[in-house]
Order: C-alpha cells, then sequence, then structure tokens
C-alpha cells in the first residue's frame, strides 16, 4: 500500500526539477567573459577601395568562436545627437572566428559588430569605428595679390577652376616638403584668365597653393575631387579655352575619338581616370579636325581633359 504513494512522490519531485532546468534562462547557463574585437584595414571609402571590416569572435581566454552569426551594424547620427543603429549585414564566422564586410559609405559613418549570444555563449558588441564617406572634396580659395594657402587633398584625381581679372597670374602647387608638384597655370593676357586644368594627386595630405597675382588683383581657385561610382554616358564634350569634363562612364573596351578644332590653335586633349591618371591623349597637335584609331580602356569612369589656350573653341565625341 505504501509503494504507490512512494512512486507518485518520486514522480512529482523528477517533474519539478525538470520545470526548474527549463525555466532557467539560456544566458544563465551561457559561458561568460566572451569578447568582440573590431579591426579595420582602412578609414576612408573612397572610389578606387571598400573599407574591410573585420569583425572577430573570441572567448576571454582567446578561443575562436567558429561558424556563428554576426551582426554588422550601421550607425546614423540623428538630429536629436543620438546615433541610431540598423542591421546591414550578417557575416558567419570562420575558423578563426572572423567575419568580413566590405563597406563603402557615401557620408561619413559609424559601424559596429554585435554578437547577439546564444545557449553557449553571453551576447557582446564591439567598439564603434568611424568610416569617412566618398563625398567629393570642395575647396575654394578666394583673395587678391599675391598669397600662399594651405588645403589638404585626397589622393586620386583633382580639378582645379582658376580665374583672375588680371595678368600676370602664376598658381603653383607644392607638396608638404615644398617641392613643384605641378605648375596650374601661367597666363599673361592682359584681359585676365579662366579655366580648368586636371591634375593627379599621389598623395593624401597638405599642400600649399601658391599664387602670384597683381596687387590688388582678385582671384579665385576652387579645387574639387570627384567620387562618384555611377555617371550618365559620356556623348560629347563641347567648349572654350583650358576645361575638364563632368565624370563619365565609358561602358565598352573600345572607342574611336572624334575632334575639332577651328582654330587651329595648339590643342591637348587627353583621358583621365577618376585616379587621375593620363589613359590615353586624343590629340596633341594644331589640325582643325581628327579622328582617332580604336582606343581600348577598362570599363570605368573618366573625365576629358582639354588643353586649348585661352579662347579656342573645340569639341570632342566618341563612337562605339
Amino acid at each position: 500500500m505504501r509503494t504507490a504513494p512512494r512512486k507518485a512522490l518520486s514522480l512529482m519531485i523528477v517533474a519539478a526539477l525538470f520545470a526548474a532546468v527549463l525555466a532557467i534562462p539560456a544566458t544563465a547557463a551561457a559561458a561568460t567573459g566572451t569578447k568582440l574585437t573590431i579591426t579595420a584595414s582602412g578609414k576612408a571609402a573612397s572610389i578606387y577601395h571598400k573599407v574591410k571590416l573585420t569583425g572577430k569572435l573570441t572567448t576571454a581566454a582567446g578561443a575562436p568562436i567558429k561558424q556563428v552569426k554576426l551582426r554588422l551594424m550601421k550607425g546614423v547620427k540623428q538630429a536629436s545627437g543620438e546615433t541610431s543603429w540598423t542591421v546591414i549585414a550578417k557575416p558567419q564566422t570562420n575558423a578563426k572566428g572572423r567575419a568580413l564586410v566590405n563597406v563603402r559609405p557615401a557620408k561619413d559613418a559609424k559601424y559596429k559588430f554585435v554578437f547577439l549570444g546564444n545557449d553557449k555563449y553571453e551576447a557582446a558588441e564591439s567598439s564603434a569605428i568611424d568610416v569617412t564617406g566618398y563625398q567629393p572634396n570642395t575647396i575654394e580659395l578666394k583673395s587678391s595679390g599675391a598669397a600662399t594657402e594651405s588645403v589638404t587633398l585626397q589622393k586620386g584625381l583633382a580639378i582645379f577652376s582658376l580665374e583672375s581679372t588680371s595678368a600676370p597670374f602664376k598658381v603653383t602647387l607644392l607638396d608638404k616638403s615644398g617641392k613643384l608638384v605641378s605648375t596650374l597655370v601661367d597666363s599673361t593676357d592682359a584681359a585676365g584668365y579662366k579655366g580648368e586644368t586636371a591634375l593627379k594627386i599621389a598623395k593624401t595630405g597638405k599642400y600649399s597653393v601658391i599664387v602670384s597675382a597683381v596687387a590688388g588683383s582678385p582671384w579665385t581657385v576652387k579645387i574639387v575631387q570627384p567620387r562618384k561610382l555611377k555617371a550618365r554616358t559620356w556623348a560629347t564634350f563641347s567648349g572654350t579655352g583650358d576645361q575638364v569634363s563632368d565624370v563619365y562612364a565609358l561602358n565598352r573596351r573600345s572607342y574611336r575619338f572624334i575632334w575639332t578644332n577651328p582654330s587651329g590653335d595648339p590643342i591637348k586633349i587627353v583621358l583621365r581616370n577618376q585616379a587621375g591618371d593620363v589613359v590615353k591623349t586624343i590629340t596633341d597637335s594644331s589640325a582643325k579636325a581628327g579622328l582617332t584609331h580604336v582606343i581600348k580602356v577598362p570599363k570605368g569612369l573618366y573625365v576629358i581633359e582639354v588643353d586649348a589656350g585661352d579662347s579656342a573653341t573645340w569639341t570632342v565625341a566618341f563612337k562605339k
């Protein structure tokens, strides 16, 4: 008669213990001391490369945590000053506990890796890292007479718009050690000068713009470093004097360029990529018109730079 109650009591105790185990939150049974570290291969995104963000998940002892999902969060600063975070990727860690994501933001942004935790490890997150966007770098200098201005330029293509009301007008660019990078303009036209020129900036850093102009004569130097990922297909570019086109896309490998130069003045037309390199010289002559042989170029974004003096008119177009 006593056996049945004892069995029932034993079953009740086992059931209670099982229910208690089920009631324990998963995080309570998780190991403590997990940590998440983040490294980045670069601080600035640009048209030339993406920034590689690496999240590495390890235990406190340094052992990698393999094959688990992380979340890459992108932070956007709100008007209130607070940062709101959005998940933009869910990479999985490899055998070394690393997860890799490439980013290239249009504007400055913050990123962090987050591990939500599981039944074995607690949640953790990395510190935030700032990534510079690829927005254009634009600088405008205005003054009169002789002047020296310090500017910070980024590696890659730079377009200089130069204007003065009288002559002589000379503008040179020096690097931080004082070495001449380029003479941007050296005009003796009494009516003044207005034109553009393009240049490859070899390194990001400080540069000096040296302006030589008549005392009291106003001038403007505007520097634009375009940062485009897409562009409309370029068809025809026309103008007067020294100019640089907008950034255009060449989506085929082979082109023939057609150009006109009605004045017959010396003209030089070159094709530059967004790194600032001269890819092809279309013409360097005094001919009034011309058609190139087939020119092969990699698919990408380019500008046309025309050096045609102060007043010569011209056109440049291409055939596929």
